[in-house]
């Protein structure tokens, strides 16, 4: 009796630590140059290349202002003139992903996006955390994902931002997302159609 319980343990054991070592994305890597992504609230990603640590892309948003970004992990996306957040917070270290894994830091420096005015900067605690692995289905499938969350808090400003993407390592997109900060912004979108 003790030796079939020890089997059962060892082969528990065995099963835990198979599923545990494959909670873990594979190394980076940009998605094919071309690869559209279509989201529900009508924005779009479209990959455009690989840099040494990141991935070149163009965003649409859903009022249709497109922008050049740089992509370095889930939720860890910059402008180019904010070059510097990336620097300071190396999302590159992230991968592979896995579960609990994090990179965290602070950022002063200049902060431009689609909607913001020309020599603003920023003052911002920042994490990015693998948070959890979740199956989802949207309209264009159903994938297992990792659930990863950039937090940022406005040091002098009283602001702060939750911005949080859904992951699948195949085919290596975004397929949800959601946003929302302090100033009432709020946005999500599912992916309705991925076009390699």
């Amino acid at each position: 009796m003790k030796t079939f319980a020890c089997a059962g343990a060892i082969a528990a054991f065995s099963l835990l630590f198979a599923v545990h070592a494959t909670a873990q994305s594979p190394a980076f890597k940009c998605p094919a140059a071309g690869t559209v992504v279509e989201f529900s609230d009508g924005s779009r990603a479209t990959w455009t290349g690989q840099e040494e640590r990141s991935c070149r892309m163009t965003q649409k948003d859903p009022q249709g202002t497109e922008a050049a970004l740089f992509w370095y992990a889930p939720a860890a996306i910059a402008w180019p003139a904010t070059q510097a957040w990336a620097d300071q917070m190396k999302p590159w270290a992230l991968w592979p992903l896995a579960v609990g894994k994090s990179v965290h830091g602070r950022y002063d420096g200049p902060w431009t996006t689609a909607s913001s005015t020309p020599g603003l900067s920023r003052s911002l605690q920042n994490i990015v955390v693998v948070e959890r692995i979740e199956r989802v289905t949207t309209k264009s499938g159903t994938f297992d994902t990792f659930v990863v969350s950039l937090n940022q808090e406005g040091r002098y400003q009283r602001f702060w931002s939750t911005f949080r993407q859904w992951y699948a390592p195949e085919p290596g997109v975004t397929v949800k997302y959601e946003y929302n900060d302090t100033t009432g912004v709020k946005s999500s979108g599912e992916a309705v159609s991925i076009r390699r």
